[in-house]
């Protein structure tokens, strides 16, 4: 059987699509599964084959170091807009932390809960920071409750129930947010 361009030089297809066309398999870094070198001692080019199977597996340990982490350090439920965003996490305890200038293009909030108190008591404040922030993070809230409807007047993602959000995050910290359906996650970054 003929696979990907022999198929198309031996048989005169012009439409690619007719040809099934396969790509090597990934090799994951430190996996013992070379397909390149295994069973390759008889054949004339198993150097080369060995050579491209480890070119492959430097180049694939190099790309899992760019890539975003498996697992979330927090997870809660997304009540807000939609997307993903990357920034530096501020941890908010207290009211007199809210009175700062925000940067819309950097600023992750994340409230305590003893916060949340205080900003059901004063909404225009909860108001202002939700305009002036893409992403907050809360230790409580409802899907349906009215953090969650401001949030998404002001195209704000918004995470609720966060389990020790204010005991894993830290102020400074850099994080990619990803917020997809009813579901929120929190990757560290650095």
């Amino acid at each position: 059987m003929l696979i990907g361009r022999d198929a198309i030089n031996n048989t005169g297809l012009s439409n690619a699509k007719d040809v099934m066309q396969l790509s090597p398999p990934k090799i994951r870094p430190g996996s013992d599964s070379d397909v390149g070198s295994k069973n390759k001692s008889n054949n004339s080019g198993s150097q080369q084959n060995a050579s491209e199977a480890s070119s492959r597996r430097s180049q694939s340990s190099d790309n899992s170091r760019t890539e975003a982490p498996l697992f979330p350090i927090l997870r809660g439920e997304s009540v807000g807009q939609s997307g993903d965003f990357t920034g530096h996490i501020v941890v908010v305890c207290s009211p007199e932390e809210l009175d700062r200038e925000w940067d819309r293009n950097d600023a992750i909030v994340v409230f305590s809960k003893s916060i949340e108190e205080h900003l059901k008591n004063n909404k225009h404040i909860l108001e202002h920071l939700l305009r002036s922030v893409r992403v907050v993070i809360t230790e409580s809230g409802e899907p349906l409750g009215e953090l969650a409807s401001m949030a998404y007047e002001n195209n704000t993602i918004c995470i609720v129930n966060v389990q020790h959000a204010t005991r894993v995050a830290e102020s400074g910290m850099h994080v990619r947010v990803v917020a997809h359906e009813n579901k929120g996650d929190v990757f560290f970054i650095d």
